[in-house]
């Protein structure tokens, strides 16, 4: 009985050890950002010109993977911004550098409403590569025949 009891002693010390030990070094997970913007009518050209600018400082920026810069077809004043970054500590990086400053600081007197930001990590699913998909800047309707990529968020 004794074996049986030191037996079951060590197994359990030695399973308890592999939680106790250093955790493994987990991959840096993608940052996903999708941004909301909504322009004053009068002001959707300017708007777009000042986007299109963010959009090229974005993709000059170390850890920047991708980054699009969307229209909605029936409401052209609206816009979304679809970024991947390497981790969130580059988007971090990004967003508080003085030249993505002073290209937001254009777009406050254009807008209709505050930029709306969804920051977020991928589950599940893919997105197709920028080098993989059309150069369409519209969006055409919220719903998609495929399956969505699901993202969580980091509210």
């Amino acid at each position: 009985m004794s074996n049986t009891r030191w037996s079951f002693v060590f197994l359990l010390v030695a399973a308890l050890s592999i939680f106790a030990s250093p955790a493994w070094a987990q991959p840096v997970q993608q940052q996903y950002v999708v941004i909301y913007v909504e322009f004053k009518p009068s002001d959707t050209k300017a708007g777009n010109r000042v986007l299109a600018d963010l959009a090229a400082q974005g993709l000059n920026s170390a850890g920047s993977i991708r980054f699009d810069v969307l229209q909605q077809v029936d409401r052209p004043n609206f816009f979304a911004l679809f970024e991947i970054w390497t981790s969130a500590q580059t988007y971090t990086a990004y967003k508080s550098s003085s030249a993505t400053q002073a290209i937001l600081a254009q777009l406050g007197p254009l807008l209709e409403a505050p930029l709306d930001e969804r920051d977020g990590n991928l589950l599940e699913g893919s997105v197709t590569p920028r080098s993989g998909h059309a150069a369409a800047r519209q969006i055409s309707s919220p719903r998609s025949s495929t399956r969505p990529a699901r993202c969580s968020t980091n509210s």
